[in-house]
């Protein structure tokens, strides 16, 4: 049930990033529901709402470069984050760079020459993949905050783990 709720919110955000300038931050915003799957939910369950979010997103959302950025990059990432963080910290960034790089070149290229959409914004070229690591970096700094947050503030103070043990 929690997974439907947190599949359907991604899909609402998603389909109001196309719909808004702000499209690259709800798409991102959406994909804290996986964050808070992977705290909170089994293992199997973060990769089921990606998986739902992504079909429906690409289904339904007008706008398919925004879907396209969750099902690409933001949308596994969190997943991705929680495995990369236990190796060491050196390691780890040198796979969640690698990673966002292999995406971002894998979604122009797919955007460009298989789906032939002209609207998604961004070409290859050295200072925009600069600009989007930095952008990635704030992401990820983000999440890691935000998760420090959940745990430390709202988990304790509302009992949120609570309502999740099994």
């Amino acid at each position: 049930m929690l997974s439907a709720i947190l599949s359907a919110l991604s899909v609402v955000l998603i389909f109001l990033s196309s719909m808004t300038f702000l499209d690259l931050t709800l798409v991102m915003i959406a994909s804290f529901a996986i964050v808070f799957a992977v705290i909170e939910l089994n293992s199997k369950y973060p990769l089921l709402i990606y998986s739902v979010t992504s079909v429906l997103s690409l289904l339904i959302v007008p706008n398919r470069s925004t879907a396209l950025f969750y099902v690409m990059i933001f949308g596994y990432y969190p997943m991705m984050k929680a495995v990369f963080e236990r190796m060491h910290y050196i390691v780890a960034w040198v796979h969640k760079l690698s990673t966002f790089n292999t995406s971002v070149i894998l979604m122009i290229v797919l955007s460009k020459y298989v789906l032939h959409l002209d609207d998604i914004g961004i070409e290859y070229d050295i200072i925009v993949l600069l600009l989007a690591n930095i952008t990635f970096v704030l992401y990820d700094f983000l999440i890691t905050r935000l998760t420090i947050l959940y745990f430390v503030k709202l988990r304790t103070r509302f009992k949120i783990g609570n309502y999740f043990e099994d």
